[in-house]
């Protein structure tokens, strides 16, 4: 198995009902606590345990997440046409 193939992480997802969104979380490997993307930002390891990750593109893509989806949505209420592009 390729180590490209391999998922190095679990991440968890919560529907807060009362707020309409959801959130996603990174389960640390070692101790199994439920880390946010602002707890590996100011911390690069689990505050816990210690535990460093290793910074894949699997992690990158979840620290960036919250960053691409505002840019989505600011670019979904701009008028077509009035993008930074265009």
């Amino acid at each position: 198995m390729d180590n490209k193939d391999k998922t190095q992480y679990t991440f968890r997802t919560d529907r807060n009902t009362e707020a309409f969104f959801s959130e996603r979380y990174l389960v640390c490997p070692k101790c199994g606590e439920q880390l946010r993307q602002l707890d590996i930002e100011n911390f690069s390891c689990c505050p816990f345990c210690n535990h460093a990750f290793e910074v894949d593109e699997e992690l990158e893509d979840f620290l960036l997440e919250p960053t691409v989806e505002m840019w989505i949505r600011q670019q979904g209420a701009a008028p077509s046409g009035t993008g930074p592009l265009n």
